[in-house]
């Protein structure tokens, strides 16, 4: 047997076994027909100058923030927090962290609720794709 298609044989076979064995969901193709997975899109960081605005999911563990890119794809990301109570009844919020252009894991959101702002801030501890709206 030629070395050449033992190589072939061999790239053939680990193809196959990372399309047939991989851990990872596909959400979709791009137009040249290549398999995305969830974990290609996985954001680790938010553009604040896209963010325009945020809604609750109605429990005190995470958030929905809402952007608008410069192509107007509306994205909403799932911000998973720890440390908070009473978010889902604030109207205002800062997020204050290590990047002045980025939210990313590890910073921490301060909020008003119910009139006051509360003493201590949350901490982003996920971020998740959670709709595109087109």
């Amino acid at each position: 047997m030629s070395p050449l298609y033992a190589a072939f044989v061999f790239m053939c076979f680990m193809l196959w076994a990372s399309e047939v064995q991989g851990d990872d969901e596909v959400i979709g193709y791009t137009e040249h027909g290549h398999s995305v997975l969830k974990s290609d899109v996985d954001p680790i960081q938010i553009a604040k100058v896209y963010v325009t605005g945020f809604k609750s999911t109605g429990e005190d563990k995470s958030i929905i923030v809402q952007t608008k890119d410069w192509k107007d794809e509306r994205i909403n990301y799932k911000l998973l927090l720890s440390g908070c109570w009473d978010i889902d009844w604030s109207f205002q919020l800062q997020i204050d962290g290590f990047s002045p252009f980025y939210i990313e894991i590890g910073d921490e959101i301060l909020y008003k609720a119910i009139g006051q702002r509360q003493r201590f801030p949350c901490t982003i501890i996920g971020i998740e794709l959670h709709e595109v709206v087109t």
